[in-house]
């Protein structure tokens, strides 16, 4: 949803930017230092964001997994017990999917070194 809504406000300022540029003729050297500007605003915006999105991942996987593992030691319920298991499922994955994007991308990666010591749920 987040990149949705930064894309709108990417393509919304670029419209009104072309419309100033076309309505006052200025020079090409201008209009491009305008996109690149604008582009530069929404970079920034989307590596904030990213970031605090993935910082956030930690915390709410360190939550679930502890709630999980102490449901499943004592819950008898075969329902919940299959919907615990898809949740773990689930976090696995994004586990094991932040892991890689750690991994491959070091520091241009937007997820926290403490992405790396977390182990997955059992």
């Amino acid at each position: 949803m987040m990149w949705w809504i930064l894309s709108g406000i990417f393509l919304i300022s670029m419209m009104i930017y072309i419309g100033i540029y076309n309505s006052k003729k200025t020079s090409s050297s201008e209009f491009v230092a305008g996109i690149s500007a604008i582009m530069l605003v929404v970079a920034l915006m989307v590596a904030i964001f990213g970031s605090m999105t993935n910082f956030k991942f930690v915390a709410v996987f360190k939550q679930n997994k502890n709630y999980i593992e102490n449901v499943v030691v004592d819950n008898e319920n075969a329902i919940e017990n299959a919907a615990l298991s898809s949740k773990k499922i689930e976090l696995n994955s994004k586990l094991f999917s932040a892991k890689y994007n750690k991994e491959t991308f070091g520091l241009f990666s937007t997820y926290p070194d403490e992405v790396l010591e977390l182990e997955p749920i059992e």
